[in-house]
């Protein structure tokens, strides 16, 4: 348990995932150890609502949900990806954002 919340203390990344069993303590981890981070992204947040409101109001982060099926199970849940206020992005090698979807139309302008 202690290597497994150590590590995440050591990250130093802009983008964390937040899965498995110690979700919690992760998220405390994080939060307190890694002030830089720009997305977060919290499996079965609906699950888990005290990681999601610790993320919301320790970081100010954008909560977005996103519920649905998972691949194995026959009932429906949520993954919440938290953006920092100060998110930006950028579009990839010059294209419009959004970019069009594999399969999707092209508005003939």
């Amino acid at each position: 348990h202690d290597d497994y919340i150590n590590t995440a203390k050591n990250i130093n990344y802009d983008i964390v995932i937040i899965d498995g069993v110690h979700r919690l303590d992760c998220t405390k981890a994080i939060i307190d150890f890694n002030p830089e981070i720009s997305l977060i992204i919290l499996d079965n947040s609906d699950r888990h609502p005290c990681c999601a409101e610790l993320i919301r109001k320790k970081l100010n982060f954008i909560q977005v949900d996103f519920h649905g099926f998972g691949p194995i199970n026959s009932y429906t849940w949520t993954t919440s990806i938290f953006f920092s206020r100060k998110f930006t992005t950028e579009p990839y090698e010059n294209t419009a954002l959004p970019d069009i979807p594999l399969g999707g139309l092209i508005d003939c302008k």
